[in-house]
């Protein structure tokens, strides 16, 4: 009996944890996360939606887009939502909204079906991140270098935050039911996450490599050793530290070379090496991934590693070999993907 209230207090304690992590993700300020009836109205959001427009958090509830988005963008918006509501699935676009005190804001927009018990649409899950620097001021025939390249980096930064929400709802989709409701409420912020990753890819005109979600529990697969985490993005290395801890690996994290190089020397020291190191690839141009790689093998022989990037034309991704790195991990990334990934590099099959 002891046992199994231990087992029963760990496992209120782990999706207690879960439900914080959740908290956390719609209390994040990079990507808006809301809940939308069929005609447009807005259910609930998180701040960052509401900050997108200029709003204080709560004041948008029962507000419709028409009250909200710019007039030129009015109809697309309508033929959006007319699509979802006779045929479901995920639509994106890039729109404009109105701020509240004057002001335009450019939005890229996802928005993905929530099936009711009849399997009918009941209700829109929307993910929404600020495009606004990245619209142009002068002609694009003028402004297409630097476009491109903010495209990119702007594309990085929302894959970056997408690794977040994808990572966060796909470890909480394993405290949940598959047949209950919380669990379909998850998949579907899960699918609206792709469908985001889908336009990120258009942003830096590279092809996307992201699968639809499916409503199936997650095939993972579990693993052991240590594992070390080079990023300097917190929430990052927050979320996949988590979904590495409940795969069963060991992990430990780095911001920069240097750090990374303590920790691993320190490891080796005490004879704890690491198996596998996932290192973030950084700007093409400086090439700093590569240099974090090649520095930690010198110090480390044995030692795996996978380069990661939320920036889909990085061109370690494409061939991490050339790079330095045994395997590659494209954000975002589920805990399926991730379980994934990290098995085929530790099994040796990259």
């Amino acid at each position: 009996m002891a046992e199994l209230n231990n087992a029963l207090a760990e496992s209120g304690r782990e999706l207690g944890e879960r439900r914080e992590q959740l908290r956390a993700l719609l209390r994040q300020d990079r990507v808006g996360v809301a809940r939308i009836d069929l005609d447009g109205r807005l259910l609930e959001a998180n701040a960052a939606f509401h900050s997108l427009l200029g709003q204080e958090p709560g004041a948008m509830a029962g507000a419709h887009y028409r009250d909200h988005t710019h007039r030129d963008d009015l109809a697309d918006t309508a033929e959006m939502y007319r699509r979802l509501r006779e045929s479901g699935g995920s639509v994106s676009m890039v729109k404009r909204y109105v701020r509240k005190h004057g002001g335009i804001a450019t939005v890229a927009l996802t928005l993905s079906s929530a099936d009711g018990a009849d399997g009918k649409p009941s209700y829109l899950m929307a993910l929404a991140f600020d495009r606004t620097e990245e619209a142009p001021e002068v002609p694009m025939a003028v402004q297409a270098p630097a476009l491109s390249a903010r495209g990119a980096e702007l594309a990085r930064r929302l894959n970056d935050a997408l690794t977040v929400i994808a990572g966060s709802v796909t470890l909480a989709k394993e405290y949940v039911i598959p047949e209950g409701r919380m669990y379909g409420q998850l998949s579907q912020i899960e699918r609206a996450s792709r469908e985001a990753a889908r336009l990120a890819a258009e942003m830096e005109g590279a092809p996307s490599a992201h699968e639809a979600a499916t409503a199936e529990p997650a095939k993972l697969v579990p693993g052991r050793g240590r594992i070390l985490l080079v990023d300097n993005d917190e929430a990052v290395l927050e979320t996949t530290t988590h979904m590495l801890r409940h795969l069963g690996y060991d992990v430990e994290v780095a911001r920069d070379g240097e750090e990374a190089s303590a920790v691993c020397r320190h490891a080796a020291e005490d004879g704890r090496e690491f198996a596998l190191a996932i290192i973030d690839a950084g700007d093409p141009s400086d090439e700093k991934g590569r240099a974090i790689a090649s520095r930690l093998m010198g110090q480390c022989p044995g030692l795996r590693t996978m380069v990661s990037s939320g920036q889909a034309s990085h061109p370690a991704l494409a061939d991490p070999a050339d790079w330095g790195f045994i395997g590659a991990l494209p954000r975002p990334y589920t805990l399926e993907d991730l379980s994934r990934a990290v098995g085929v590099v530790l099994q040796g099959k990259a």
